[in-house]
């Protein structure tokens, strides 16, 4: 639908610009007047995806969250804003390592607010939700959209409310509802890890789901407002960790077996792109 809309948009803008001159422009004037109409046609097919998207999945909030038509329109729209917008290319290898079914827990390094967009963009195929952190749920319209894929609020702290969570995100991986968790806890905002909080993998113990290590490298920058040219990050799913070969484990070790796993990949990157990738990371679409 995306790739669609922007063929639309490129095949009109000779139209309108002929509509407004009379004639196509010539020169610099032309090249300026295209570049202008093609930005606000691109802003205009996302706050339209966006408006009728948010109306769609407000209006489904109470629908199976592991329904994959929701799903598919998070992923339109934020490939759309993430990749077409903002000029990122992301890099991806390890698909093969991607599950065969549901029950499994995404886990994955955290250097950006956009991860979690990315993520699920890797996940495509499956009805991926997030344990997300309490405070984006007092957003109104945010905090439906969140509900609508089936997030579940994670409260600080191991009161009622820090166990319920983690008793809804069991219920949900074993209903068939993949999650994505960061055990870091927080954004690192560079390509070296926090360590993992063990309590993070309770939920896969308990669930009796496979582990998926993912990768993620050079995101910080994605969001960045004075960057000129494209940006290129990187993600690599690593080998899937089944539930059968972990399940003896004490949260403890699980944790630091699944951060060895993605800082062996992390290290690999480092090696070809370097700590802060140059061509590489800041050239073209």
């Amino acid at each position: 639908m995306i790739l669609f809309s922007i063929q639309l948009i490129l095949t009109v803008l000779s139209t309108i610009a002929y509509a407004i001159f009379g004639s196509y422009p010539q020169g610099i004037l032309g090249i300026l007047v295209l570049a202008g109409i093609a930005l606000v046609a691109f802003l205009g097919v996302f706050v339209c995806y966006f408006i009728s998207g948010t109306i769609y999945i407000i209006l489904n909030t109470k629908t199976d969250p592991k329904n994959m038509g929701k799903h598919r329109l998070y992923n339109e729209i934020g490939s759309y804003l993430f990749r077409v917008l903002l000029r990122v290319r992301i890099v991806v290898s390890g698909l093969e390592n991607l599950p065969k079914n549901n029950c499994f827990v995404a886990f994955a390094n955290h250097s950006e607010l956009s991860d979690p967009v990315y993520l699920k963009q890797i996940l495509k195929d499956y009805p991926m939700a997030f344990l997300a952190k309490e405070e984006l749920f007092h957003y109104p319209i945010l905090k439906q959209l969140l509900i609508s894929a089936g997030c579940i609020p994670l409260f600080r702290g191991m009161d009622r409310k820090g166990l319920q969570a983690i008793i809804d995100t069991i219920k949900a991986i074993k209903n068939g509802q993949p999650m994505g968790i960061f055990p870091e806890g927080t954004r690192s905002y560079s390509n070296q890890m926090i360590p993992f909080k063990a309590g993070a993998f309770k939920v896969a113990l308990k669930a009796g789901a496979d582990i998926c290590p993912v990768c993620l490298y050079n995101m910080q920058g994605v969001l960045s407002l004075k960057r000129i040219r494209c940006h290129t990050a990187y993600i690599h799913v690593c080998p899937l960790i089944p539930y059968e070969s972990i399940k003896e484990m004490d949260t403890s070790s699980l944790a630091q077996v699944v951060q060895e796993r993605i800082q062996i990949q992390m290290d690999q990157f480092e090696a070809i792109y370097g700590q802060q990738p140059k061509a590489e990371g800041q050239g073209s679409c």
